[in-house]
């Protein structure tokens, strides 16, 4: 009787051992299979890829090829602003939203920018900007200038970095991106209107 009952405790702890590797195994499956699900709703949301501010002056970026638009392409104005600061000068072409035109009912502004994780460069926005109901999402690329409320940060990115939940799209610049990554903590940029 003895031999009878280390045999059931033996076969137990091996059929414990069959279960917990057959559950592993449907969980590495899962796992796998979402994250090529992933890819695969990627590729086929992005419709097309925006030629972004960097590639259309002819600078390029360095992973443009894997960031995808994944949102309609913002609708842009008429109006522009100049972003000036020792001997640099860019000039943005804002979007047709509330939140772009609170910032031009705000200008003249004097911010200064910090690099912000090697991709894009901010400013704080004094008191804020009214972002009406313009989503707070979007695709970043390098040249886009969005604003990012919870902080009142005004941004611009020189890389490119896709799909952000929380920024508000503002504009893009149209000339001058090649000085955007020389701005740093010492320098005051002057904004205003081009008249």
């Amino acid at each position: 009787m003895n031999g009878w009952r280390v045999l059931d405790i033996e076969e137990e702890l091996l059929m414990r051992r069959i279960i917990a590797l057959c559950i592993a195994a449907v969980l590495v499956f899962c796992v796998a299979a979402c994250g090529s699900q992933k890819e695969e709703n990627e590729i086929t949301q992005s419709s097309g890829t925006k030629t972004s501010a960097a590639e259309s002056q002819g600078l390029g970026t360095e992973n443009s090829a894997a960031v995808k638009r994944t949102l309609p392409e913002p609708e842009y104005g008429d109006m522009r602003i100049q972003f000036a600061w020792d001997d640099k000068e860019m000039i943005v072409r804002l979007i047709d939203n509330e939140a772009a035109k609170n910032l031009l009912s705000r200008l003249p502004l004097s911010l200064n920018f910090e690099d912000y994780r090697g991709r894009q460069k901010t400013g704080v926005v004094p008191d804020g900007l009214d972002t009406g109901n313009v989503p707070e999402e979007c695709d970043c690329f390098a040249g886009d200038m969005n604003y990012y409320a919870p902080w009142d940060m005004l941004t611009f990115f020189y890389k490119d970095f896709g799909y952000a939940p929380d920024l508000t799209p503002l504009g893009v610049i149209e000339s001058g991106l090649e000085y955007l990554e020389e701005i740093d903590g010492g320098s005051t940029v002057t904004i205003d209107l081009i008249r």
